[in-house]
């Protein structure tokens, strides 16, 4: 038996392989990986915390994941990129209650690619649903694998949410998660993408996006720029 749809990653424990605690936008501890979910309440917003990974010149693999606040049954999620333009191919593992965690393979979601607006810049939104709720679930790991770069790889993340519903019974010994036993092919969502904006335009774009984000961290805006 299950509650309503909820944002799971609302009260998810939150965990990285690393992130960005030198740059300007992520003084204050702005760019933790829990940004993902801090303040964003399941809304594509602007909204000003986000997840930014440590520049990383051997462009080794990134991931986020986040154990849930009890067994849940899983049926959708979506990522919201930041402002970089480096975007990972990404591979999403779930974690079941009664079995190793499985990469989630490609026929078992169904994903769109869409843009929205965060503080005046257009920002990438990927969004898959299962095909199948996935039940008995613990929690979900995102990892983005790069290709190399000499000047390194480092990426950015708006918000993630993770739409399911916490169970109120206790799955029983004999239950098993809707996922596939064995070694399952990741699904690439998304590829490594170019900037919105090249050359020029690319960094005074950027400029103007850094500079309205710590206008508003000084005025005291701690949620939403409007």
């Amino acid at each position: 038996m299950s509650s309503s749809a909820i944002d799971l990653m609302q009260s998810a424990t939150i965990v990285a392989s690393s992130y960005d605690s030198t740059s300007d936008e992520c003084l204050g501890g702005l760019c933790r990986p829990t940004g993902v979910s801090d303040n964003g309440n399941g809304q594509q917003d602007n909204d000003l915390s986000q997840w930014q990974t440590a520049n990383d010149t051997t462009c080794s693999n990134q991931w986020l994941q986040a154990t849930f606040n009890g067994y849940s049954t899983v049926s959708s999620f979506w990522v919201q990129y930041g402002d970089l333009p480096t975007t990972g191919d990404l591979t999403v593992t779930l974690n079941p209650t009664d079995s190793s965690p499985v990469a989630v393979a490609a026929s078992q979601l169904s994903c769109v690619t869409s843009t929205t607006t965060d503080v005046d810049m257009p920002t990438r939104v990927d969004t898959c649903t299962f095909v199948s709720p996935q039940v008995n679930v613990d929690g979900i790991t995102f990892t983005w694998s790069f290709a190399k770069n000499p000047t390194g790889c480092q990426m950015n993340v708006e918000e993630i949410s993770v739409s399911g519903s916490a169970l109120t019974a206790s799955p029983s010994s004999s239950a098993s998660s809707s996922l596939s036993p064995g070694a399952i092919a990741g699904i690439a969502v998304g590829c490594v993408v170019a900037a919105v904006a090249v050359g020029v335009a690319a960094v005074r774009a950027r400029g103007i996006y850094l500079r309205k984000k710590k206008a508003a961290l000084q005025e005291g805006q701690s949620v939403y720029l409007h």
